[in-house]
């Protein structure tokens, strides 16, 4: 390298001298040209070569400049060849950058879809807890209610045995008036509490039954006795003798309950299995 500058050097010199002294040939011109050519300077190399051609063509010395015509051209090809490198690494780089940003693009849609999923899971642990507040709302009112309807039936028990009242203490126990408002109550709050979990029960159930045989939504939040049963299937309670159990009916009406629906449904043979996929609150 260190040579070559001082051939620049020089020559550079020479160039100086060939110009002021009023050469034509270029000759010095030209070999400034190759040297910066060798170097590595092509801008600069063109330059030089073009001024020696043109005070080649100044003189008679034409055949002198064919050496410098040829490094013109050589160049040429060379600044061509560099354009053609310049505009692939171009293309390549907007390549590169529509591909980064075709990954950009694709990570901010996931990232959105991501956190959507995620407000929309939040929501459902929030729906859900506070179907579980509601839930053991309903059950604690179901305990105090059933302790004060009992703590009020030990108060006329006793106070019916105090008086002698056997005989009215035993046409209540065997009207079944208590049992029946217990079970009231009961239904009441169930009802209410499977609404709140499963609001679109009615609307998924009688996407199952035929048109004509399908359910109204009830007004005044009860559930029908049937849907009730259902309900508790749908809850996991599947053994009909438990149902009868939680509801106070025969096993006898729980099956002719259970066969009334079933018998709406446009699928019978998938029935079961299409009423325990009705979702929980969303």
């Amino acid at each position: 390298m260190n040579k070559l500058n001082e051939q620049l050097y020089f020559m550079s010199q020479t160039a100086i001298s060939e110009v002021m002294g009023g050469c034509r040939e270029g000759l010095a011109l030209h070999s400034m040209g190759q040297l910066l050519y060798d170097y590595g300077n092509i801008n600069r190399a063109h330059r030089y070569l073009s001024a020696a051609i043109d005070m080649s063509s100044m003189s008679d010395a034409n055949r002198r400049a064919a050496p410098a015509v040829e490094s013109l051209v050589l160049m040429e090809r060379s600044f061509k060849d560099r354009g053609e490198y310049n505009a692939t690494l171009v293309w390549l780089l907007v390549l590169t950058l529509v591909i980064w940003l075709v990954i950009i693009v694709g990570a901010l849609i996931y990232y959105r879809r991501d956190m959507a999923r995620l407000r929309k899971a939040h929501a459902r642990i929030a729906q859900a807890n506070n179907a579980k507040e509601t839930y053991l709302k309903n059950f604690l009112d179901m305990c105090a209610l059933s302790t004060k309807r009992l703590g009020n039936l030990c108060k006329t028990v006793n106070r019916k045995l105090a008086s002698g009242q056997v005989e009215d203490l035993y046409g209540i126990t065997r009207s079944g008036r208590i049992m029946d408002e217990q079970r009231k109550e009961f239904y009441m709050i169930f009802d209410n509490a499977f609404l709140h979990i499963y609001p679109s029960f009615f609307e998924e159930l009688n996407s199952l039954l035929r048109e004509e045989e399908r359910y109204v939504a009830p007004t005044d939040g009860k559930l029908p006795t049937e849907l009730r049963i259902y309900a508790l299937v749908r809850l996991g309670v599947d053994d009909g003798s438990r149902i009868a159990e939680f509801l106070g009916y025969s096993i006898n009406t729980v099956y002719a309950y259970r066969a009334k629906v079933k018998a709406k449904a446009i699928n019978r043979d998938t029935f079961d299995a299409d009423l325990m996929r009705i979702a929980v609150i969303e």
